[in-house]
């Protein structure tokens, strides 16, 4: 986990893999106990999938790649990841503070759910929200795709 330290006014201290989109935005975002269940699930996906879920030649593309870039999918990177767990990483490593796991105990309750095959309380962005992602990461071609559905709903109206 990182943290801004007091050396250097802004100086990010941490392993740069392990930071939050929240650490990574230039203070424009709160940090919290959430930053830390990120970097945990950064571990986790680590650990089952033998890589990182982001990696980059240079540190200005890794962080690039963390605040607007999705992760792989872990079970494509292992087949062996059943989908509640695959799920749970999602989860710890979302992109949006209020969406992953609020507390470190939460994360944990759903790790222990998932090895006790019980229904895990976490669930996978919806459609809108999936789409409402790619709108902000491609907001180019977002624009023009709304304005070509504009012009064939107008023309068809």
């Amino acid at each position: 986990n990182g943290s801004t330290g007091s050396d250097a006014p802004g100086e990010l201290l941490g392993t740069p893999a392990y930071l939050s989109p929240e650490q990574l935005s230039g203070g424009t975002k709160p940090i919290d106990r959430r930053a830390d269940v990120y970097a945990v699930g950064v571990s986790l996906f680590e650990a089952l999938a033998f890589r990182k879920p982001f990696e980059a030649p240079t540190r200005q593309a890794l962080f690039r790649a963390i605040l607007s870039e999705r992760p792989p999918d872990l079970r494509r990177l292992n087949p062996n990841v059943g989908k509640d767990l695959a799920i749970v990483v999602a989860v710890a490593i979302e992109k949006d503070a209020n969406r992953r796991y609020q507390t470190a105990l939460d994360f944990a309750e759903d790790l222990r759910r998932v090895a006790a095959y019980e229904p895990i309380r976490a669930r996978p962005p919806g459609v809108a929200t999936r789409v409402v992602a790619w709108a902000r990461r491609k907001a180019v071609a977002a624009a023009l795709l709304a304005a070509v559905v504009l012009a064939l709903v107008g023309g068809l109206a």
